[in-house]
């Protein structure tokens, strides 16, 4: 061994060998996959979220057309050719979102975004009824 300078002994110094390097390796890839699995998924989870708060603002303003002029709009347009919103977005996929008036069903309106298929009619949809949102007056 040799000595230092303040006459303490210095012990020879080991790195680590290949096996532990790849145990940490290793380690660090298995945390890394877990994370990754949680947030799988999650943006998916906030369109649909930003669809729902999306729908329940146009349907307030739907309803709201309808309390200033006694019928519902032709179209989400006329909502803003009113002045009752700034303007409709797009849904989180960057489609239009689905209204008319009357609904299909005998509800005063239909609004709804396709959801993450594109395809309306299919369980994805996001429903202003489904939200519980619609005043069905």
């Amino acid at each position: 061994m040799q000595s230092n300078s303040r006459g303490r002994t210095r012990r020879a110094v080991r790195g680590f060998t290949l096996l532990e390097m790849m145990l940490v390796v290793l380690i660090i890839g298995l945390l890394a996959a877990a994370v990754a699995w949680n947030f799988a998924g999650q943006g998916d989870k906030a369109k649909v979220q930003i669809a729902g708060k999306d729908i329940t603002l146009l349907s307030s303003a739907v309803d709201s057309y309808y309390l200033e002029k006694g019928q519902y709009p032709a179209t989400l347009t006329a909502l803003v050719d009113a002045k009752v919103i700034g303007k409709v977005n797009k849904d989180p996929w960057k489609r239009d979102y689905v209204y008319y008036a009357p609904g299909p069903d005998g509800r005063p309106y239909a609004l709804f975004s396709s959801g993450p298929d594109g395809q309306a009619g299919t369980p994805d949809d996001i429903n202003v009824w489904t939200l519980g949102q619609g005043t069905g007056n």
